[in-house]
């Protein structure tokens, strides 16, 4: 009797290249069929739904908004305290990167938009200067705290500028690691094709990127409401 031998060739497992996901960041080939950005040829998915990343991503924002906010109750008890407290004054140069900030948030939704249009020249466009908007905003930080070098006011002269250093100076530690993810989105689509499928990395930096503006307006107010307004 013959006996025929199948032999069993293992297929390869399939390259995690896909477009949507930040483990297949760098594909934006847009074929995907939706927000993980693969399309019929990758057979594996992610290893994470989208969903993970996000749940991720607001519980890390939900602890660094209670560490502002504890630090936000500090300020304004050690403000209550009669004694050597003075007013600082918001130099104007905080305006500035207030303003910088803001619109670099408008830029990023005009980037956004351009991806669901598969728009790779406007998304690398309009993300590309949003990310110079992020390094605006520390430049215009650091502008500030030279004009109040130039009064003599430093981070040890007072209860209150101490707290604004602080302030400002751990938000701008927040930015620079926001701009970094900008930057990993950004220099990958100047090479490759944008399209609606590549979504989960822009919009994880994009959702970061407005929790730190808005986390920017509520200090902003506090610093210029207890700093004695603009000086």
């Amino acid at each position: 009797m013959a006996v025929t031998v199948e032999t069993l060739q293992p297929k390869p497992p399939a390259a995690n290249t896909g477009g949507g996901g930040l483990p297949g960041q760098r594909d934006w080939s847009g074929g995907g069929s939706g927000d993980d950005g693969y399309d019929g040829r990758h057979k594996q998915r992610p290893p994470l739904p989208r969903r993970t990343y996000f749940t991720a991503l607001w519980l890390g924002q939900a602890g660094i908004f209670m560490f502002f906010m504890s630090l936000a109750s500090s300020y304004v008890v050690r403000r209550g305290i009669a004694g050597d407290w003075q007013d600082l004054g918001i130099p104007w140069g905080l305006w500035v990167s207030t303003f910088v900030l803001l619109l670099s948030s408008v830029t990023l939704e005009k980037a956004r938009r351009a991806i669901t249009k598969a728009d790779k020249a406007g998304f690398s466009l309009w993300w590309g200067v949003s990310t110079l908007l992020g390094f605006g905003f520390v430049g215009a930080q650091l502008f500030a705290w030279w004009q109040l070098a130039g009064r003599h006011i430093f981070l040890a002269t007072n209860p209150s500028s101490s707290f604004f250093y602080v302030f400002t100076a751990l938000h701008a530690l927040h930015v620079l690691a926001g701009l970094i993810a900008l930057v990993y989105v950004w220099w990958p689509s100047v090479r490759a094709n944008v399209g609606p499928g590549a979504r989960l990395a822009p919009d994880l930096a994009t959702l970061y990127w407005h929790f730190l503006d808005g986390l920017w307006i509520l200090l902003f107010v506090l610093l210029f409401i207890g700093g004695g307004g603009l000086n």
